[in-house]
């Protein structure tokens, strides 16, 4: 396949014909490459209340769009039946997110933004915790070499530190360009699930140092 997608004579029944090996069809390959990422989500007042008080809500939201994970994949994985997988989908077409269809079928409005903003406290802080829960798994995994726990600090102008955000965001939005072509192109079960969260500020990464 890979020797037929590097053929200058890449015609449209050559292409038909990959994705009849491929299993997928011709919309999907295609859509798979044009659609844009979405660099940033920002929550508005419905939303952001809504999650802040149904925590549940949230973290499916976060596993079927930001993460990118199937219906079949949250509820074998969460023990959902079918009723409470609609549940949760209904009311994620009501906010906006997802066109909901028959069967618990749904189109997505966004698909895997690289940044989730929201306002308030308590959906912040359940952020928090994820991301204090994310690193302690992570450091777990380091014993398999699976796992990378690591910082760093920089010392830069300001035009580097824009260049350093710019280029960063590149990084992202080229794997998750990938990603999403593999969710596409490739067997789910052949694939790997590599999450990465991150944190940038001015200043130390040491902010307290109390008395000996």
């Amino acid at each position: 396949i890979k020797k037929m997608f590097q053929s200058k004579n890449l015609t449209v029944n050559r292409l038909i014909e990959i994705c009849e090996i491929m299993g997928i069809g011709l919309d999907d390959l295609i859509e798979a490459g044009k659609s844009p990422i979405v660099k940033k989500l920002r929550l508005n007042k419905q939303q952001n209340s809504f999650f802040a008080k149904q925590p549940n809500y949230f973290l499916f939201f976060l596993k079927l769009l930001y993460e990118g994970a199937s219906v079949d994949e949250i509820a074998a994985e969460h023990g959902f039946s079918d009723q409470e997988i609609f549940r949760f989908l209904k009311r994620l077409d009501d906010l906006e997110f997802i066109k909901l269809k028959s069967h618990n079928q749904f189109d997505s409005l966004y698909e895997n933004p690289i940044h989730i903003e929201s306002t308030g406290e308590d959906l912040e802080s359940l952020k928090l915790e994820l991301v204090s829960e994310f690193s302690k798994t992570v450091s777990r995994e380091r014993s398999k070499n699976s796992g990378r726990l690591g910082a760093a600090t920089f010392h830069l102008s300001e035009d580097q530190a824009e260049n350093f955000k710019r280029d960063f965001l590149g990084f992202l939005d080229q794997y998750m360009r990938t990603s999403r072509a593999n969710k596409v192109l490739s067997k789910r079960e052949n694939l790997l699930k590599v999450s990465l969260t991150f944190a940038t500020a001015q200043g130390s990464l040491v902010r307290k140092i109390g008395k000996p």
